[in-house]
């Protein structure tokens, strides 16, 4: 992932690492020990051939797939992938799980993205087009630990404006691949190749796993301190590490607002003092100065809002609230940061 002004046009995966070693979490729902993983039970990668051009052939027949369980699904359990092959796709190879130690081996630099948000490990598998070798579906189950980490990773990795899915807590379809969490799992479903067969072969794997997913349906902690105002809801994100690439802004959540034409990114964090996030807001003033082109403040009703233009006319707004760091980002034009502010301040101010 990368972010759109003056110094921040960086790999959002890379700055994970050293903030995920530091620690820094949401208050936890459940034991995040990476000492409780299971020995890596196949780390034997199938690889993916290289992708064809698309086929334009017509969709087979299909046959229900089962998404019936009699037991509680864990990391390194078989159950959540195995019978899954619909009609006119067998499954190539075995079933393959991955702790935090190996998961490096399958997904390569992208790991670093997944430990930010405490993975506790991925269960994988693909399955081959009958009478085609050039075609496959491959199939992502990660373990989050927590609801709160399945919708992070689900959060940043998601395209907006896509299709939904009637599927899983929440999820979305592009071409012939399925993204979607459910309780502590994000799965995704992709296709080698975008037809009709494909599509419909990727739909019934994808809700078949979300059937054998528990839900407890406990909400996602921090989610509401985002205004509902405006808020476009599949816009919504979640940085436990980095957010913005600042490695000071941690536990951050952000999502657009339509209280303009543009669409406005808000982010909002609040610490455990008010003390801690003057600290934050401290941080914010120092990346305002090193970064932009001076830092200006004005008073919203008794809140003092610092701006900067970071570069090409995109500016950067925040201010601080007793314990709640929020404000505004990567605006164009310094009037309608201003009263893009303004307008925060006042819906976080209302009762």
């Amino acid at each position: 992932m990368r972010v759109d002004i003056a110094g921040r046009w960086v790999w959002f995966g890379l700055a994970v690492i050293s903030a995920a070693l530091a620690g820094c979490s949401l208050p936890a729902t459940e034991d995040t020990s990476a000492a409780e993983d299971p020995a890596v039970l196949d780390t034997t990668s199938v690889e993916s051939p290289t992708e064809p051009t698309p086929s334009a052939e017509a969709p087979a027949e299909s046959t229900p797939v089962s998404s019936e369980m009699t037991a509680d699904i864990a990391f390194g359990d078989d159950a959540l992938l195995e019978g899954l092959a619909p009609a006119g796709w067998t499954q190539l190879g075995g079933i393959e799980h991955y702790n935090v130690a190996s998961l490096y081996d399958k997904i390569d630099g992208r790991s670093e993205l997944y430990m930010g948000y405490d993975v506790k490990g991925l269960s994988w598998t693909t399955f081959g087009k009958d009478g085609d070798s050039s075609r496959f579906i491959d199939v992502f189950a990660y373990d989050m630990r927590s609801v709160t980490g399945a919708f992070g990773i689900y959060s940043v990795e998601r395209e907006l404006d896509q299709p939904k899915v009637e599927f899983g807590r929440e999820g979305y379809r592009t071409r012939s691949n399925y993204y979607f969490w459910k309780g502590q799992y994000y799965v995704y479903v992709n296709s080698s190749h975008e037809s009709d067969d494909a599509t419909e072969a990727g739909r019934a794997i994808a809700a078949a796993i979300a059937g054998r997913l528990k839900d407890s349906g406990e909400p996602i902690i921090g989610i509401d301190w985002l205004p509902r105002e405006g808020l476009v809801e599949d816009s919504i994100q979640f940085f436990k590490v980095d957010a913005m690439a600042m490695d000071f802004m941690t536990d951050t959540f952000t999502g657009l607002y339509t209280w303009t034409d543009d669409r406005i990114k808000v982010f909002i964090t609040k610490k455990a003092s008010d003390e801690e996030a003057s600290n934050v807001l401290a941080k914010y003033h120092e990346y305002l100065n090193d970064y932009g082109d001076g830092v200006e403040r004005f008073d919203v009703a008794g809140v003092s809002v610092s701006i900067a233009n970071l570069g090409a006319d995109f500016y950067d707004a925040v201010f601080q609230k007793g314990n709640t760091i929020a404000g505004v980002s990567a605006v164009k034009g310094g009037d309608l940061t201003r009263t893009s502010a303004e307008k925060l301040v006042g819906i976080l101010q209302s009762p």
